[in-house]
């Protein structure tokens, strides 16, 4: 009797583990977005905006340094891959013969239990914009 007790316990125990189904955290995409911020006295006001689709990002324009910068479609090419949920961005006053001034923009997909995937684009005041991948 007592080893047909376990397995009645054995078999209920499995057939509700497998009624349970754990909830998943999934990815809010950004359709579009647009950030402003004040800046720094050297850097000046800083305003990012974009669109996305199913595939990444579709447009990206970032206004710094009092210019207007509009990444072009290899550019945009480099930051696919990518399902943007997050955005970041940060100063360095940086050295003139490196570029200069320089705007980092971070994008990232991820979760509350941490990134998963970044890239970066590097504007800075001489006119270069860069894409690649995060450290």
């Amino acid at each position: 009797m007592r080893t047909r007790h376990k397995i009645l316990v054995l078999l209920c125990t499995l057939f509700f583990t497998m009624l349970a189904t754990a909830s998943q955290e999934g990815v809010l995409v950004l359709g579009s977005f647009h950030i402003e911020s004040p800046g720094t006295g050297a850097s000046g006001p800083v305003a990012i905006s974009g669109t996305q689709g199913s595939r990444g990002l579709r447009s990206l324009t970032v206004e710094a340094f009092g210019k207007k910068y509009e990444l072009n479609a290899i550019q945009l090419k480099e930051l696919s891959g990518i399902l943007v949920n997050n955005v970041q961005i940060s100063y360095e006053a940086g050295y003139k013969e490196l570029g200069g001034r320089t705007i980092y923009i971070q994008f990232a997909q991820g979760f509350t239990s941490g990134v998963v995937t970044r890239k970066l684009v590097v504007v800075t005041a001489s006119g270069t914009v860069e894409v690649g991948v995060a450290p």
